[in-house]
């Protein structure tokens, strides 16, 4: 996190010294942060970098995904609504996900892909209290939304780097589009995004 604290105040050095620091960090920090599971690091540690290295690149892509995500929050608040009716007594816990611009742009780029085909620019987070809670959820979740086949991931029972677990799964929401749905019980949430401390 000291190396976080470095990133934020960039703007204090010099332009070329400021690219030399963002260069190293895309490197060599971020990658270590993603395996580490400290995945809030990470995606902030990307975004500086990118701000800094291609600030009109970061500006242009950040404008498309703003209004992309924009666009998927309407469709999460009527997803949420939708599963809090048909399960009333779940103690489910909502949030919206979402990855750096960074990585966003990165995916576009690798999957030669608009941003009006990447469906993760804004994800819905469904907190539970445990483990088993998680498969229950996701079963609720199918029930409630056509998933869309071949897009669930099991996390919880195969680890990514050993430390992020979560089940992914992909359905098609209350505006008939696809949307990216993450299970999560409280404590894998807390490991995903701080890594294990």
């Amino acid at each position: 996190y000291d190396k976080l604290h470095n990133m934020r105040t960039l703007g204090f050095l010099d332009a070329e010294k400021r690219k030399r620091v963002a260069a190293d960090a895309l490197t060599v920090y971020v990658p270590i942060s993603h395996k580490l599971g400290m995945h809030a690091l990470k995606y902030e540690l990307e975004d500086i970098c990118m701000r800094t290295l291609e600030p009109e690149k970061f500006n242009s892509i950040k404008k498309s995904i703003d209004t992309s995500r924009n666009a998927k929050a309407h469709a999460i608040r009527s997803a949420i609504a939708q599963l809090q009716k048909a399960h009333p007594k779940m103690k489910w816990r909502f949030e919206e996900k979402h990855k750096s611009y960074y990585s966003t742009y990165s995916k576009m780029i690798a999957q030669d892909k608009k941003i009006g085909e990447i469906n993760d620019t804004l994800i819905l987070k469904v907190l539970v209290a445990d483990k088993e809670s998680c498969y229950v959820a996701l079963g609720m979740v199918h029930e409630a939304f056509k998933p869309i086949p071949k897009k669930m991931k099991d996390f919880i029972a195969i680890p990514e780097y050993a430390i992020y677990q979560s089940l992914h799964t992909q359905v098609i929401g209350p505006d008939r589009k696809p949307l990216k749905i993450y299970i999560f019980s409280e404590e894998m949430d807390h490991r995903g995004n701080d890594g294990v401390v």
